[in-house]
């Protein structure tokens, strides 16, 4: 809303207007500093109360467009009934009001725009104009206009700003290879509120850009935000499934190395056991070759 005071007939005009794509998410310290003209007194969400002080008449009051040096009132009134050697006050016609043109250049265009039509009348095109290209301009930047400073304009008289015929677009970060790095210098070229955040993947190399939330092609609005979304590679964890089977394939190596520990005992005993006591038998033999002789 912008918020007029007219200070020669203390009027104060309320003028609701569509709030500029190019104020979505600035701050109100952003917006003030864009309006420099105006004083930010409101900044709500989805509402910026600018207020200015005007020194004229608000456009609710009829005028006389009367040539300039006609008489256009006297003080006492005409008609009324005066005494000799009464003073009488003659008041002159400046003519029709007119609003003198300033130099514009290097102005917001939308600004200005808003001011020529709503508090003088003034008709405004916008149009584009090649300029140079060794510097660089902001897209809502007047770098001309038709009407020289100085000159004089009545309501209803037109006037024409130009901008630089430029269109700067998002890039495609992820298919060009930007890195972290790559991504906040371009922020800091076009004064992007840029916001980072990691995830991780094996899909692209660390630290490149993945995503980026603001389309590639799109045009580039100065103090917008994006978020970009960086690679970041997995940390290696070791899952507990893992360590159980590792745990199970050492006991069961165990298990097996007692078995077969065990089983050779075994084998060792039976072997003593099954083995013919030779000595026994040779004792026994000569005792039964006496008997039978006797």
């Amino acid at each position: 809303m912008l918020k007029k005071y007219y200070k020669k007939c203390d009027h104060t005009i309320n003028e609701y207007v569509e709030l500029p794509q190019e104020l979505v998410n600035l701050t109100k310290e952003q917006v003030q500093e864009k309006y420099a003209d105006w004083e930010v007194i409101g900044f709500e969400k989805g509402k910026i109360t600018l207020y200015k002080e005007f020194d004229d008449m608000c456009g609710e009051h009829f005028k006389l467009k009367v040539k300039e040096g006609k008489i256009v009132k006297t003080d006492p009134e005409a008609g009324r009934s005066i005494k000799k050697g009464t003073t009488i006050t003659l008041y002159r016609s400046k003519g029709e009001n007119k609003y003198t043109v300033k130099d514009y250049t290097g102005q917001n265009y939308i600004a200005v725009q808003t001011e020529l039509e709503s508090l003088h009348g003034i008709d405004v095109t916008i149009e584009k104009k090649d300029v140079d290209t060794s510097r660089e301009y902001d897209e809502q930047e007047i770098v001309g206009q038709s009407v020289k400073k100085g000159e004089k304009l009545a309501k209803g008289d037109s006037i024409i700003l130009y901008i630089p015929n430029i269109s700067e677009v998002y890039p495609d970060m992820q298919s060009e290879g930007w890195s972290k790095d790559d991504a906040e210098a371009f922020a800091t070229k076009y004064s992007l509120n840029i916001t980072f955040q990691e995830e991780e993947t094996t899909a692209y190399e660390e630290g490149k850009v993945i995503r980026q939330s603001r389309a590639a092609g799109s045009p580039i609005i100065k103090n917008a935000n994006i978020i970009v979304k960086i690679a970041k590679k997995p940390k290696e964890t070791i899952t507990k499934d893992d360590t159980t089977n590792n745990s199970n394939d050492t006991k069961e190596n165990i298990s097996n190395n007692e078995d077969n520990t065990s089983s050779d005992i075994n084998k060792n005993n039976q072997s003593k056991e099954d083995k013919p006591n030779n000595t026994l038998n040779n004792n026994n033999e000569p005792k039964n070759n006496t008997n039978n002789n006797n």
